[in-house]
């Protein structure tokens, strides 16, 4: 798995477009997150405590509305199955 991960780096420093779009895919994801917390510290604890936790059930249903990604259940028993077999 490290050789898999060192390979992929090596590939991502190679192409410049590739490397540009992670690197914006991360500087975005920094931004929303910092912006996120900082909202979240504006407001009262309980409600921010309810919008943290339903976060992900939001962005989960906005994907569904403007990207048309359908939820899918987790597999977690055959995650689990695989895991201790």
């Amino acid at each position: 798995m490290l050789l898999s991960a060192v390979r992929d780096i090596r590939k991502l420093v190679k192409e410049a477009r590739l490397l540009g779009y992670v690197v914006s895919s991360g500087a975005c994801l920094l931004v929303g997150l910092i912006t996120l917390y900082f909202a979240l510290s504006q407001i009262v604890a309980g409600v921010a405590i309810a919008l943290f936790f339903i976060y992900s059930a939001i962005t989960l249903l906005l994907a569904w509305q403007f990207l048309n990604q359908r939820p899918q259940p987790y597999p977690l028993s055959d995650h689990l199955s695989r895991r201790w077999h």
